[in-house]
């Protein structure tokens, strides 16, 4: 039986690069996140979906305030909708993402999500010798556990100059070594007596001593090209899982611009497929499904994001009150979409968080959240400063669960 898998992205960059001191992916506009979903559907199924969705569209277009004539798809909808993910959503946006995921819980569909952090992907390719080496000298389970602190201490700690030479081409490590050798004095002196951040000293520590025993070299480029290997592990791991089998896989990605010329080429490396196509949304209502899909994660995760990096580290945090300020209407879509998650959590390779995983674990588990109440009005019982904390909770478990 064919399968047909449509995809698309959020906050896509084909390379992460440095302008006036800023990483292109920390514009206002833009994400540290790459979001990448995988839509899945047998062909039966696919023809139902697509009837189903096509029906809908015709029908409420114009409440939306969108001519028949103009593409529906993620970004019809505007960012500010977004800024607290659904509390800040206008109810007809609410109302129609209640419709779509309640068609996809409706199916049997196959799903693949991958959230990547582009901070990992720079510091992957410029310590890949240093990461080599742990590797060859701890294992693998260390060097995960390691490579997940060290990201953290740079995205938390990193100064201005740091950022810079990695963007020196072949970079003098020595200038590199100096600078994060001073970050993780500053660490060890002004942290050590936070016991919420004893794990951050004792990685700053050991990693002093890898700096101090040997010379190597930091891989530095003025730019660094997207890898789409990231991109597609989820679903090769996702396909393994299922044991779906190459030949019985239509993949159909979005967009026939040069934009999608890494992914096509990939896709093509590494997968023997029945068939492989370049696509425009428009004509298909698998990709625009999965459009919705990659931009509702996207921005959500982006402003969650947003919201917890400007808190102080020297505190617990908190995301802020008014993302759980949410309509009755807006309740049971976490819920509906939630339930989509649920449905399909048996599946390991439905997610994929790469190793830098923080905000994506926060975004599943803000998602998951809602589905522990069994009505509204339970929800609202409780106030939303409750809320906050018993999601701190929850998250703090969640993400230390990942390293025992």
């Amino acid at each position: 039986m064919l399968h047909y898998f449509f995809q698309d992205e959020s906050f896509h960059d084909l390379k992460v690069t440095l302008k006036r001191g800023e990483l292109n992916f920390e514009q206002l506009s833009a994400s540290p996140y790459f979001i990448n979903v995988f839509l899945g559907f047998s062909s039966e199924t696919y023809t139902y979906v697509k009837e189903s969705y096509l029906t809908w569209e015709n029908d409420n277009k114009r409440f939306l305030g969108i001519s028949n004539q103009i593409e529906f798809k993620g970004d019809s909808i505007k960012a500010k909708n977004f800024e607290f993910g659904i509390a800040s959503m206008d109810l007809r946006y609410i109302n129609f993402y209640n419709y779509l995921f309640n068609l996809l819980m409706e199916h049997d569909i196959h799903l693949q999500i991958s959230t990547t952090n582009k901070l990992e992907f720079l510091l992957s390719n410029t310590f890949k010798q240093i990461f080599s080496r742990i590797r060859d000298s701890y294992g693998n389970d260390f060097l995960y556990k390691f490579k997940y602190s060290l990201i953290k201490i740079i995205d938390r700690h990193r100064t201005g100059k740091l950022i810079e030479l990695f963007f020196v081409e072949d970079v003098d490590s020595s200038a590199i070594v100096s600078e994060i050798d001073a970050i993780l004095d500053k660490i060890i002196r002004e942290e050590g007596d936070l016991p919420h951040l004893s794990h951050e000293v004792k990685t700053a520590k050991f990693f002093k001593e890898i700096l101090g025993e040997s010379s190597f070299v930091v891989t530095s480029y003025n730019s660094y090209n997207w890898d789409y290997n990231w991109s597609f592990d989820g679903l090769d791991n996702l396909l393994s899982e299922l044991r779906l089998l190459d030949k019985n896989i239509v993949l159909i990605l979005d967009g026939k611009s040069s934009r999608t010329d890494g992914m096509y080429t990939v896709a093509r490396e590494r997968f023997c497929f029945s068939e492989i196509h370049r696509e425009e949304s428009e004509h298909h209502v698998g990709i625009r499904i999965a459009d919705f899909l990659s931009n509702f994660i996207g921005r959500i995760i982006r402003n969650l994001d947003l919201d917890i990096s400007t808190a102080s580290i020297l505190n617990l945090t908190y995301i802020d009150e008014k993302w759980f300020d949410v309509r009755k209407e807006g309740f049971e879509c976490y819920k509906k979409i939630g339930g989509l998650l649920r449905k399909y959590q048996s599946v390991y390779w439905t997610t994929q968080v790469g190793i830098y995983f923080d905000t994506a674990i926060l975004f599943y588990k803000f998602i998951d959240y809602f589905c522990s109440f069994n009505n509204y009005e339970a929800y609202r019982s409780i106030s939303n400063k409750e809320h906050t904390e018993k999601l701190n909770e929850i998250v703090l478990y969640a993400i230390s669960s990942r390293f025992n």
